[in-house]
C-alpha cells in the first residue's frame, strides 16, 4: 500500500513536471527563468539517496553508491569526474558523520556501533589515521548524530548521554582520545536504550564550549532539551527546555518538542529545530528570544528537516527539507524570526521537497526537489525552476563550486546553469 501511494506520488509530481505552461486557477505566476543543465556525469552504480552527501574542501561530494552503500566515493565538482573511493564502516548500513578542519576530514560512524574516528585526506581520500575501538574509553558508542571540530578539537556525540573530546596534535593534526563527558540528567541505562539521547552538536568558535541538543521519545520529557557545556570541564553552563506552553490550543508543534535535531550557531544567536519549530536561543545565557511554527496549508508538517544552512550575507537560516510542498527561512535575530515560506504547490512544479542541504551562490539560494528552485533569499519569491523532474528522492544535498549548481541523483551528478552569475 505504501508503495503504491509512493508511485501515485511519483507520477503526479511528474505530471505536475510536464505542465509547463499556465498556473493552477488561484495558483502564483510561473517563475519566467529556466535553469537549465549544463552537465551531467554518470554514476555507475549510482548515488545513494537515502544516506547524506557531504561537501569535503567546498570541491568534493561525499556520497555513497546505492548499489554498495558501504563506499563513500568522492566526486571533484572542479573537474568533473569521480576523484576517490573509500570503504567505511561496512557494518554501519553506509552512514556516517562527517567533520572538518583545515587539514583532515573526520568521519564518525553512526548507530550502534563502537566509536571508531577515521581521518581522511580530503585530496585523495586516503585514510591517514584512525582511532580503532578498542582504543576508545568503554561506552563511545557511536549512536547519535553529530561531530564536530576545530583547529585543536575533535568533539563526538557518544552513547546516550556523553561527548568524547579528542584533542588534535598542533603538529601531526592527528587525534587522540581524550576524555567523555556524560550529561547528568541523561542516562546511559534503562530497559528503553532510546528514552533519552544527545542527538545533535554545534560548536562555539570562541571557545571549548559545545551545544548539545537531545531527543526524548515522550510527547512531553522532563529532560531539558538544549544544553550549553564546558568541554574542558564539563560543566554545564545552561539547560534550556525547548518545550514551550504559552502558544496555545492550536499549537502542534509543542507536543514533538522534545526532539531537537539541528543546531546552527550564527553570529549572535543560537537557532535549533524543535520537532515541527524552529527557536532562536541567547547562546550566553539559554534565554529563548523566539519561536515558530513550520506550517505548510496551515498545518503543522508531520515530519523534521536535520538540515539547516546559515548564510551570512543575509543573516538567515534556510532549512533544506520544507515538509510537504513548502520550503521556509528565518531570520537569524532576536526580536523576531521575520519567516517566509514557499509553496511550490501554487506554480507547476510543485513536487515534494528533499531533506538534504540547499545551496546558496551569488546572492541567490536554491532548493531541490525534483525541480532546483532559484529563489530571492530575502522573501521566498521564485526566480527560476528547471525544466523537467530529475528524480523523486528522499535526502538530496545540493551544492556549488561557484560555477554550477550540483545535485547528486540516483543515476548521475547533474550541474546546472546558475539564475546570477
Amino acid at each position: 500500500m505504501i508503495k503504491n501511494l509512493l508511485f501515485i506520488r511519483i507520477l503526479l509530481a511528474i505530471a505536475l513536471g510536464l505542465s509547463l505552461v499556465g498556473c493552477p486557477e488561484g495558483g502564483a505566476a510561473d517563475p519566467a527563468t529556466r535553469i537549465h543543465i549544463a552537465d551531467k556525469y554518470t554514476v555507475e552504480g549510482g548515488v545513494e539517496i537515502t544516506q547524506p552527501q557531504h561537501l569535503l574542501n567546498n570541491q568534493y561530494i561525499l556520497f555513497n553508491k546505492a548499489e554498495q552503500n558501504v563506499s563513500g566515493l568522492a566526486f571533484n565538482m572542479q573537474e568533473g569526474k569521480l576523484s576517490w573511493e573509500i570503504s567505511l564502516f561496512p557494518d554501519s548500513n553506509g552512514n556516517y558523520y562527517v567533520t572538518q578542519s583545515s587539514y583532515y576530514t573526520f568521519v564518525w560512524p553512526s548507530f550502534s556501533r563502537k566509536g571508531e574516528l577515521v581521518v581522511i585526506d580530503p585530496r585523495n581520500g586516503y585514510t591517514v589515521f584512525q582511532i580503532s575501538n578498542s582504543e576508545l574509553q568503554k561506552g563511545a558508542l557511536a549512536v547519535s548524530s553529530g561531530i564536530a571540530a576545530t583547529e585543536s578539537h575533535i568533539y563526538a556525540l557518544t552513547g546516550r548521554s556523553g561527548i568524547a573530546v579528542f584533542d588534535l596534535d598542533p603538529d601531526s593534526h592527528f587525534p587522540s582520545f581524550s576524555h567523555k563527558i556524560s550529561i547528568p540528567d541523561i542516562k546511559d541505562y534503562g530497559p528503553n536504550p532510546q528514552l533519552y539521547y544527545a542527538e545533535t552538536i554545534a560548536k562555539d568558535p570562541n571557545s571549548n564550549d559545545v551545544f548539545i541538543g537531545t531527543y526524548s521519545v515522550y510527547e512531553y520529557g522532563n529532560v531539558p532539551d538544549l544544553y550549553r557545556i564546558d568541554t574542558d570541564t564539563g560543566e554545564i553552563k545552561w539547560k534550556a527546555n525547548v518545550e514551550y506552553s504559552d502558544n496555545g490550543e492550536d499549537a502542534i508543534a509543542g507536543r514533538f518538542a522534545g526532539h531537537v535535531s539541528s543546531i546552527t550557531l550564527t553570529r549572535d544567536v543560537l537557532v535549533v529545530q524543535a520537532g515541527q519549530s524552529v527557536q532562536a536561543f541567547d547562546p550566553d545565557t539559554g534565554e529563548r528570544y523566539w519561536y515558530y511554527e513550520l506550517r505548510c496549508h496551515g498545518e503543522v508538517p508531520g515530519d523534521i528537516t536535520q538540515s539547516q544552512l546559515f548564510v551570512p550575507e543575509t543573516g538567515r537560516v534556510y532549512f533544506g527539507r520544507g515538509s510537504d510542498y513548502c520550503y521556509y527561512s528565518v531570520s537569524a535575530n532576536k526580536i523576531n524570526p521575520d519567516p517566509w515560506s514557499l509553496d511550490t504547490q501554487a506554480y507547476p512544479y510543485g513536487a515534494t521537497p528533499q531533506r538534504g542541504l540547499p545551496t546558496y551562490l551569488n546572492g541567490i539560494i536554491y532548493f531541490f526537489n525534483g525541480f532546483l528552485w532559484a529563489v530571492d533569499p530575502y522573501t521566498g519569491r521564485p526566480l527560476g525552476v528547471s525544466k523537467n523532474i530529475l528524480w523523486y528522492g528522499v535526502n538530496i544535498s545540493i551544492f556549488n563550486d561557484g560555477r554550477y549548481i550540483y545535485v547528486p541523483t540516483p543515476d548521475a551528478i547533474y550541474a546546472f546553469e546558475p539564475v546570477r552569475k
